[in-house]
């Protein structure tokens, strides 16, 4: 909705009956749903990125449990490696798996690509910890990951090559039905904290919008309310199998996070999500710098020596400066 705000019908009726109804909506609801003030969308679900590892191979590494801040989630990629269960994740043009945890890494450590009133700032320190922290991960990932796409990790974690990696929660399920083996052994977490000292996750987020222009109106909005009531929506998120996590906090309750300790991480991403814009403004422009994927080229350049930081950083601030004119 945030491509042609202008264009969109004001559902902000709608939206005030399911906050009121179902426990009201996620922080990132807001930020996703709402422009000027007004409610221009209604954001349905999250597919969450979260961090997919083999429980043995953790272990084998010398970790009890899932690291929680940065260096040490370093610390085990590199010990990973050295026991030949390597770690892997997307620098190629995965639209879903590299873009979410690139902006990740350089959230964590302080950078971004615009600040709050939309100046590009990807030029800084902040962002050269960023990107010295992800080339120390890419020098002890799996070979490949550079020409990854969004399917890439998921065969190879299910295969059983792959011992960590960020993806939603599909690489599980589709290792329930194919290798058994890897699904007992394979569990979830969330991100890393980095030195910014609080979650800087990016989740996919998906919402319902109506244009201005339908003639009817009433009947579409009739229609999004019914879509998220209780008796519709429960089914849905138990269809998804924790590949879908809900924006209105009463939805919490579904069994399906529960059911399967393993979903359980994921029925938080929606409250932990900030938007592709960062600080900035969710619009067309950050939408483009994703899909024009300047960070994660950015990362890409340094990480495998195409570029040194200086470089690396310069392209993605020409790019970033072109679309936030």
């Amino acid at each position: 909705p945030h491509l042609f705000p202008q264009k969109c019908l004001d559902v902000s009726d709608v939206a005030d009956y399911l906050g009121k109804k179902y426990g009201g909506w996620t922080p990132a609801a807001e930020l996703y749903g709402k422009s000027g003030g007004k409610w221009i969308g209604l954001p349905v679900a999250t597919t969450g990125g979260l961090m997919n590892y083999r429980i043995s191979s953790m272990e084998k590494a010398g970790f009890k449990e899932f690291p929680k801040d940065t260096a040490a989630f370093l610390e085990l990629v590199k010990a990973l490696k050295k026991n030949n269960t390597p770690a892997g994740f997307a620098l190629g043009h995965a639209s879903g798996d590299a873009n979410t945890w690139l902006h990740w890494a350089l959230w964590a450590h302080g950078g971004a690509l615009v600040d709050k009133d939309d100046k590009v700032v990807i030029n800084s320190p902040e962002t050269v910890k960023a990107l010295e922290y992800v080339k120390a991960l890419y020098e002890n990932f799996i070979p490949g990951t550079a020409s990854w796409n969004d399917s890439s990790n998921n065969k190879a974690f299910v295969a059983g090559d792959l011992h960590l990696t960020s993806n939603g929660i599909s690489v599980y399920v589709a290792a329930q039905k194919d290798n058994k083996a890897v699904a007992e052994d394979m569990n979830h977490a969330y991100m890393p904290i980095g030195p910014v000292g609080k979650p800087t996750e990016l989740h996919l987020a998906f919402p319902i919008l109506t244009f201005n222009f339908t003639k009817s109106p009433q009947a579409c909005k009739a229609f999004s309310a019914f879509m998220m009531e209780a008796e519709n929506f429960n089914p849905w998120i138990e269809g998804a199998q924790g590949y879908l996590s809900h924006f209105l906090l009463a939805y919490d309750a579904n069994p399906v996070w529960t059911a399967d300790p393993k979903r359980t991480p994921y029925r938080d991403v929606s409250k932990r999500t900030l938007t592709p814009a960062g600080a900035g403004t969710l619009g067309e422009k950050a939408a483009s710098a994703i899909a024009d994927f300047v960070v994660v080229d950015m990362f890409a350049n340094y990480a495998t020596g195409r570029e040194d930081a200086k470089g690396a950083i310069s392209i993605a601030e020409r790019q970033a400066r072109r679309i936030y004119r």
